[in-house]
């Protein structure tokens, strides 16, 4: 920067001097030598780094330094750039010794809408508003999903191809007219969530140690899906990729019983599970097999015969999902024909218009070319002409013209309003296709809202059930007793009913929100007394506070974890084996976790009313 300040002025001052100013010339020099050192230290001088192509381009903004394999340049639009540093040169601006040395990179969320970016960068670059990346290809087609990474030839991408599916795509950059970015904090929870399919997914790491289903015969379903995993015996009338989900929930879960019981288990099936996709073909079996009544529930447990048995609507939701996928695809069909119709008469409109435009400019030259080539032959012949009657003839000539040229004007005008109504009409369907694509998104999302719901009652059925075959099979073979207390075997049941597995395969507790009602409606005065709570038999328990007793039971564990974090401390096989040696309920509980039941119970009121609904 110093050589080119210097350069510029010998330039000016060589320039004066040609002009013979030389009685300024010392003058002009002093000043010269006066605002020189200035004009070279200001950090003002320069107010943006340069960045100049190998293809002649100059970009203003500021350079943010290699990283990787590319220079990063944010222009002064707010756009990141990204250049191979051997294709390009960067004038760095003059700073101030206590300015930063480098400044951080443009977040997302100061990019703004609608940016533009330079030629180098063929495609525009926008905040995303939805829940993953996209990328918008020439041929008009979205793709959704995470960006990886973007290079001056291609970018490549994780892309969503199902609620369990990701798959990855490269595109060259030249098929690409729009990008659409997350901000760092939402790129991290989209990279989480597809970590998660990728092992959780078909083909995913967690799926491997469930292995496939087979088509086989049970004698009480049928002809369906059999699966064996490590724990488990599970037989289905449901789709193949549904009860292979269910096997790998299934694993995760039994892992989740044994972080709060840590007790010595085999790797041994220990449970049957069997479901049906019906209600109907339930109840059918049921009674074909002489088996327990069939009591209209989701689901439950037989201990003599070591099987859970659930049914589920898979058929109605089979039958309800197919409904939504014709709907959408007669939106996509109807959309599709929108665009047709948009770009046809687009295309026709800028045709006609411009066919219109240039048959009018035609005439009117044709028109101004006939009027002075009048004139000129009027002209010729005025010499033997009367000066009244020239002008009289030069009027008429004048006049032709102008009538001539107002029609055409008038043509015009009315072109450019035809096209202009052609206009209007392609911009109101364009509102429609968005409104059609709106109802789509909305479509496509209540459709997978109903995969993921349905999934999450099936689960919420087998994770209670399940729960008891387990104290059934290993907590009572382990501690050689009669089993847990009823408010510890049902509270627990439903604190992991309405559990979730995270990314990382571990139980995250969640607020069931039906219990939660239940326990606010009964209010501080309702719920029941911990020092009755804990003395519940199997009798009392199901009696007439049974919806309030389920209800309390679960929120009493879901206290109790959040307090004492029942995982880690081995509290609950510690409880069982103070209420061997006690035989009191209560003296086992205030033994374990060394805290009067009655104030306790205080906390644990206060603490659980006061929990959201979420």
């Amino acid at each position: 920067m110093l050589d080119t300040c210097h350069i510029k002025g010998a330039c000016s001052f060589k320039s004066m001097s040609n002009r013979s100013i030389f009685k300024h010339s010392l003058l002009f020099l002093t000043l010269l030598l006066a605002l020189l050192p200035p004009l070279l230290l200001s950090p003002e001088t320069v107010t943006a780094d340069i960045l100049k192509t190998g293809q002649g381009l100059e970009f203003k903004g500021k350079c943010l330094g290699v990283k990787g394999k590319y220079l990063h340049f944010r222009t002064e639009e707010g756009i990141v750039l990204k250049f191979s540093p051997d294709k390009v040169s960067v004038e760095i601006e003059t700073t101030p010794d206590d300015a930063p040395s480098d400044s951080p990179p443009v977040d997302a969320k100061a990019m703004r809408e609608n940016a533009t970016v330079p030629e180098d960068v063929p495609y525009t670059v926008t905040a995303s508003t939805s829940e993953y990346e996209e990328v918008v290809l020439q041929t008009g087609g979205t793709v959704k999903g995470l960006i990886e990474s973007i290079t001056d030839e291609e970018l490549e991408m994780s892309v969503i191809t199902g609620k369990s599916s990701i798959a990855n795509a490269t595109f060259p950059i030249d098929q690409i007219c729009g990008i659409k970015r997350l901000t760092e904090s939402s790129r991290e929870k989209l990279k989480e969530n597809i970590q998660w399919i990728r092992r959780t997914g078909p083909g995913g790491e967690s799926f491997k140690r469930v292995g496939q289903p087979e088509r086989g015969y049970d004698p009480v379903v049928g002809e369906c899906w059999k699966l064996t995993t490590a724990h488990f015996h599970i037989a289905g009338e449901s789709a193949e990729s549904f009860i292979r989900a269910i096997a790998l929930r299934m694993e995760q879960m039994f892992e989740a019983y044994h972080s709060y019981f840590n007790v010595p288990v085999s790797n041994e099936p220990f449970v049957k599970i069997l479901i049906f996709p019906s209600y109907t073909k339930y109840a059918r079996s049921m009674e074909a097999n002489k088996q327990l009544a069939s009591p209209r529930v989701a689901g439950f447990y037989v201990p003599d015969l070591n099987m859970i048995v659930t049914h589920q609507e898979y058929e109605n939701f089979a039958a309800e999902a197919e409904t939504y996928v014709c709907a959408i695809a007669e939106i996509e069909r109807k959309i599709a024909s929108l665009r047709e119709v948009v770009d046809a008469m687009d295309g026709t409109a800028l045709t006609e218009a411009k066919e219109e435009r240039r048959d009018i400019a035609e005439r009117e030259r044709a028109i101004k070319k006939y009027a002075d080539d009048q004139i000129y032959r009027l002209n010729e012949n005025s010499k033997d002409m009367d000066p009244s009657e020239y002008n009289r003839r030069r009027d008429q000539i004048e006049e032709w013209r102008r009538k001539e040229l107002d029609a055409i004007n008038k043509e015009w005008r009315l072109s450019k309003e035809n096209y202009g109504r052609t206009q209007e009409s392609i911009r109101e369907l364009d509102i429609l296709i968005s409104q059609r694509e709106s109802l789509l998104d909305r479509e496509r999302r209540f459709c997978r809202s109903l995969l993921i719901e349905f999934e999450k009652s099936q689960l919420q059925t087998l994770y209670h059930e399940a729960w008891h075959a387990y104290v059934d099979h290993v907590i009572k073979r382990d501690q050689e007793n009669a089993g847990l207390p009823l408010w510890l075997e049902e509270g627990l049941a439903e604190f992991f009913s309405n559990s979730e597995i995270n990314v990382a395969e571990v139980l995250v507790p969640r607020i069931a929100k039906g219990r939660l009602i239940t326990l606010k409606l009964a209010g501080n005065d309702g719920l029941i007394p911990l020092r009755q709570l804990v003395r519940y038999t199997k009798k009392e328990g199901y009696a007439e506070q049974a919806e309030l007793f389920y209800a309390q039971s679960w929120g009493f564990i879901y206290y109790l974890n959040e307090k004492f974090d029942l995982r880690n401390e081995d509290l609950l096989l510690q409880y069982i084996d103070d209420l061997e040696q006690e035989g009191d309920p209560i003296n086992a509980f205030e033994s374990t976790f060394e805290m009067n039941l009655d104030v306790i119970e205080k906390d644990f009121k206060a603490w659980i009313l006061s929990r959201p609904i979420e």
